[in-house]
């Protein structure tokens, strides 16, 4: 039995000790020593945390588990977290740590390739990425595909932490960058998290994210805006005296909000305030800040639909996922953008991004490569 996962288990469920030696049965101090390895729960106390925190006890029979650092972690609007959210959100990237190793172990997938831009202006330093990364100045194909060919583990957030937003951090130990990305928000929204987070990752690296500044949310946004909708390119497909009915058609060019579409138009001398201000007055009155115009289908990671894919076509299910890594099947469905209770889905139709080097070939660590 190892005490990170009793840990883990109560703060996935919000749980904090006192409540969940209530539920036990227990004093809160019992639960304190459990979790340090002071002391050991008897057979009967452990099945009944493991009731408490719904986990099976093989869950409890794995080794330690790594826990991110807060303050490696660029949660938004951290001062308005409560303790519960937070401390879900972190467990919550436990299991997408431990779905990433078990990748490692099992499949060969890209490097990572994510350069420190440390101390760069956001523009600057979007456009350097786009041209170390072969970008050009057209739009980004998959938000999630590119992220997951340069190195970034990128999955769902889990149902226990819907409410925070995406965030993204450094496993130095690792050193591999992970993303988060809640499947509550609209394709749009999630692609522009996606940048915003890839800002993070690379202008932030070496800051104390747990000191919040609104300045390094400003940067992250203003680094997503311009990796999404790179100046030269952006400004050739934005006609003079654009309509919000040209704008409709601009932002399905470049796969973002509406509202983003405009901002970075404006941002870029292309609006005056007055009709940057009169457009968004118009959108407001349309519904269309709160209902997407000709909305995307949201991206998804295509490494967990490609691997999940192959794990159903060998073994005719995920169960050697759930024994190799302890993670319950509705929390892998959960960190894989597939909602809990609904079966997991193969890839299907043509891959976006990512395809198998070969169908048939048995290696031990099949190589996932990247579709140009």
């Amino acid at each position: 039995m190892t005490e990170s996962r009793i840990t883990l288990a109560r703060m996935y469920r919000g749980l904090n000790k006192r409540q969940l030696a209530e539920a036990v049965g227990v004093s809160p101090r019992a639960i304190t020593g459990f979790e340090k390895g002071e002391t050991k729960p008897s057979k009967e106390t452990m099945g009944r945390i493991a009731e408490a925190v719904r986990f099976p006890i093989s869950f409890f029979e794995l080794p330690e588990v790594d826990l991110p650092q807060p303050s490696a972690v660029s949660f938004r609007a951290r001062r308005k977290m409560s303790r519960k959210q937070r401390d879900q959100a972190i467990s919550s990237s436990a299991f997408g740590i431990g779905f990433s190793d078990w990748l490692d172990k099992n499949f060969d997938l890209p490097d990572v390739d994510i350069p420190d831009l440390s101390g760069m202006h956001p523009e600057e330093a979007a456009t350097m990425l786009r041209s170390i990364w072969g970008l050009g100045e057209l739009p980004v194909a998959d938000m999630i595909s590119t992220l997951e060919a340069h190195g970034v583990r990128v999955f769902s957030v889990t149902e226990a932490s819907l409410s925070v937003d995406a965030y993204s951090f450094w496993d130095e130990n690792r050193g591999r960058p992970f993303v988060f990305l809640t499947t509550a928000k609209s394709g749009e929204r999630r692609r522009m998290d996606a940048a915003h987070e890839l800002g993070h990752l690379c202008m932030h690296r070496k800051v104390n994210l747990e000191e919040e500044t609104r300045e390094i949310e400003r940067e992250a946004d203003a680094f997503a805006s311009a990796f999404l909708m790179p100046r030269s390119g952006f400004i050739a497909t934005v006609p003079r005296g654009c309509t919000l009915t040209d704008f409709m058609k601009i932002k399905q060019v470049w796969k973002v909000s509406l509202a983003a579409c405009v901002y970075r138009a404006h941002a870029l001398g292309l609006l005056t305030d007055w009709q940057y201000r009169n457009m968004f007055k118009t959108m407001s009155s349309r519904g269309m800040r709160k209902e997407e115009p000709y909305p995307m289908v949201p991206e998804r990671s295509q490494v967990a639909t490609k691997v999940i894919a192959m794990e159903q076509r060998e073994f005719g299910s995920t169960e050697q996922i759930i024994q190799e890594t302890g993670i319950p099947q509705s929390l892998i469905q959960s960190i894989t953008f597939n909602m809990p209770g609904v079966a997991i889905q193969g890839g299907g139709g043509r891959p976006n991004r990512y395809g198998l080097a070969s169908e048939d070939a048995h290696t031990e660590k099949p190589k996932l490569t990247l579709v140009q």
